[in-house]
């Protein structure tokens, strides 16, 4: 192997492997931790999927950028040439997604699945995911909140959310009583977005759309019901539960879209194409690049982090 080749991927490209590595077992690790009681301002939304950008941000300038400063990545000395910032963005962002895909995928690894024979057992359980053999879904004046947002660099998208909850309970004949489980249903529209004055018709005509579609829902073929752990969602569910219930113990179920193990599959799919697309970027910019001309006698000098080649 050449030499200097075979410099790049001991140097450069070994370490960044090892830290992508670690990156995801020690966030894996925390995030094992039941942070739920003591910071309940972090929902699951936070820790899962905008942290592991943080965790990357601060770690990688520490362990693995300042290894690429071994490139001669500016061959031409251009200050407006310098590579190193796009380098480090999007280190961070394809090391952040495969943190963010490995925890998808091991909520559902670790997520314990039970069968509920009627649907109030399920007060003495705090599983994920279930099956239940009994259950009655109370359809009639659901209690409903709509989320209108808008998206895009310049606000261009308008998004409607319309939540429905609808109580739970064993069968028809218990409806007189207090429901101990919620069933949660979201329907949302992306629509191009035209102003105020515009945004006001279409708000309406989206309700009334949502409403006939929910009127068509039985809400009885799904493969599974989830549990909504501490996320965005549950808390906008948890607001519309009617005052003097313990809003914060009631579970608040949604139904599965498609099979268990199906789902499960591609989160580790989705994991398995993040991870490789991560190692991917170095890899490519070591085989693209060659060192600096003193990089291999010195590389003290590039790598230290007290230390400026510059």
């Amino acid at each position: 192997m050449n030499p200097e080749f075979s410099f790049k991927l001991r140097r450069i490209f070994l370490p960044y492997a090892i830290f992508t590595v670690s990156a995801i077992a020690l966030y894996s690790l925390l995030n094992l931790y039941d942070y739920d009681d003591e910071f309940p301002v972090f929902t699951d939304t936070t820790v899962d999927h905008y942290f592991p950008f943080l965790f990357t941000l601060i770690l990688s300038p520490i362990f693995i950028f300042r290894r690429f400063k071994l490139l001669d990545l500016n061959p031409k000395n251009n200050p407006r040439l310098e590579p190193y910032a796009p380098i480090f963005l999007a280190s961070v962002v394809t090391i952040g997604f495969s943190i963010v895909t490995a925890q998808n995928y091991l909520r559902d690894t670790y997520g314990k699945f039970v069968h509920l024979q009627h649907i109030d057992d399920i007060q003495n359980t705090q599983n994920r995911f279930y099956t239940v053999g009994n259950f009655y879904v109370k359809k009639s004046h659901p209690r409903t909140i709509l989320r209108t947002y808008t998206t895009g660099k310049h606000s261009e998208h308008l998004n409607f959310d319309y939540y429905f909850l609808l109580p739970l309970y064993n069968t028809v004949t218990d409806t007189n009583q207090t429901c101990k489980a919620w069933l949660g249903w979201i329907y949302s529209e992306e629509q191009n977005n035209r102003g105020d004055a515009y945004q006001d018709s279409v708000e309406k005509d989206f309700v009334q759309r949502a409403s006939v579609i929910y009127e068509k829902q039985t809400f009885r073929n799904f493969p599974y019901l989830i549990r909504i752990g501490n996320t965005d969602e549950r808390v906008r569910f948890r607001d519309i539960i009617p005052f003097g219930l313990p809003k914060d113990k009631m579970p608040i179920l949604v139904m599965a879209d498609e099979p268990y193990k199906q789902k499960r599959n591609m989160d580790l799919l989705k994991f398995l194409g993040a991870f490789i697309i991560t190692l991917a970027l170095p890899f490519g910019i070591i085989l693209c690049n060659d060192l600096k001309e003193d990089a291999m006698i010195d590389e003290d000098r590039y790598t230290s982090l007290f230390s400026s080649p510059e």
